[in-house]
């Protein structure tokens, strides 16, 4: 119905929090085991963090011997500038811009990653992450910007870092790729959990049980 730090700040007496769903019928654990390398999902542009995320990626690179490489799903205007500046730098060969996909494509794409990154760098309130639910979801190990919708969609199944900052971004990939099995496995527990109540059955009986109680006592 309303996320709770939009529905703090505008001081409702009265006011319930549904978060918003995920499409659980179309993000959900696959049955690929070999989950590698490192994935952006969303529009490629600066308030998205795509240039921080390549330095990081780029920084990540330089300090550990690995194969990993770097995909990034999306688009925008800013799409060649952004492919301008991953040339430039070392590691470009190991940086792959893949376009728009479908929303079963993400999910199989997601299936195969071992990392999401959920990169955003904007200077105003984020939106509720969906995206966060959907990587969760499809089991890969999300990293997000702190503040706001990220922070609230990932709640403690991810792993969180200081928005803007690449050093914290760095470290935070860091910490995910070399997360021990013993660590995922708590990690995926608490996801689990947390995506219990955000499937699109779940969030709609919400929503149902909301309208009910107003009609039944004239909430408001």
């Amino acid at each position: 119905m309303c996320e709770q730090n939009n529905s703090q700040r505008l001081s409702f007496e009265k006011y319930d929090v549904i978060y918003n769903a995920y499409n659980d019928n179309i993000f959900k654990l696959g049955n690929d085991k070999r989950r590698k390398d490192i994935l952006f999902v969303g529009r490629l542009n600066k308030d998205k963090g795509a240039y921080l995320l390549i330095e990081a990626f780029n920084d990540f690179k330089q300090n550990n011997s690995n194969e990993c490489q770097l995909n990034m799903i999306g688009d925008s205007s800013e799409r060649n500038q952004i492919e301008n500046f991953a040339r430039n730098t070392k590691y470009y060969s190991d940086i792959h811009f893949l376009g728009l996909k479908s929303s079963g494509e993400i999910a199989n794409i997601l299936n195969r990653h071992h990392i999401l990154a959920v990169t955003s760098t904007h200077p105003y309130y984020e939106a509720f992450g969906i995206v966060v639910l959907e990587g969760l979801a499809c089991g890969c190990i999300v990293i997000g910007a702190d503040g706001d919708g990220i922070e609230e969609a990932l709640h403690s199944a991810g792993i969180l870092y200081k928005n803007g900052d690449k050093d914290e971004l760095y470290n935070a990939l860091i910490k995910a790729y070399y997360m021990t099995d013993e660590e995922y496995s708590e990690k995926r527990k608490i996801a689990e959990n947390w995506l219990r109540k955000r499937t699109l059955s779940q969030v709609a009986l919400r929503y149902i049980e909301v309208f009910e109680r107003s009609l039944n006592i004239g909430y408001r």
